[in-house]
């Protein structure tokens, strides 16, 4: 999966990242630098509703680089927390949505009714791949199937912003997080009772 693969390229230099905000920043936490992702992920929705998806891309990029960081961060500094994974989560979920909020309304002020409904369709599929993942992790030890996990998301979602491609994104992790719910219900469903 490109999330996995792409951490273990990147470790080397978030690692050095690290050692260097420790020393610059001694009182920084995983905590805040997760909830200061949130801010390139507002930004993104303005400029996603401003109909400026190539500024938008690179917030999402940038918020997703947060998300990256702070995971590292807790471990790198041995502060990994039972709180942390949670505010991580739900700060996450707040981070998948935002962008859209910008997007849905780009569309709507345009008068694409049909790709508000198409978007809005991507962004419960978007939220049922770690639902999925989190209900059944309750009854089983790992479900990580799946070909449109957060980091995959993040990626296309740039991508296709900027190249001003916005109705392909939507179509493109609409329909593979669709396909990874999926997966992730019918292996959820081989391995429980």
């Amino acid at each position: 999966m490109l999330s996995r693969s792409l951490g273990k390229r990147c470790d080397r230099y978030v690692d050095s990242l690290v050692v260097f905000l420790r020393r610059r920043f001694p009182g920084l936490s995983p905590n805040i630098i997760t909830v200061l992702g949130v801010i390139p992920h507002v930004f993104s929705a303005i400029f996603y509703g401003l109909g400026k998806a190539e500024i938008a891309g690179f917030l999402v990029l940038l918020g997703g680089f947060f998300d990256m960081l702070d995971g590292a961060f807790a471990r790198t500094t041995g502060n990994v927390t039972s709180f942390g994974g949670v505010l991580d989560s739900t700060i996450d979920r707040c981070n998948d949505f935002l962008p859209w909020v910008g997007i849905i309304y780009n569309f709507s002020k345009s008068g694409e009714h049909l790709w508000v409904v198409l978007s809005l369709f991507t962004v419960l599929f978007i939220f049922l791949v770690p639902y999925v993942r989190a209900r059944a992790e309750k009854l089983i030890e790992v479900l990580n199937t799946g070909l449109m996990e957060r980091p995959e998301r993040v990626i296309s979602l740039f991508l296709f912003s900027i190249f001003d491609k916005v109705k392909w994104a939507v179509v493109f992790i609409g329909v593979l997080s669709f396909v990874t719910a999926l997966q992730r219900v019918r292996d959820a469903r081989k391995r429980l009772p």
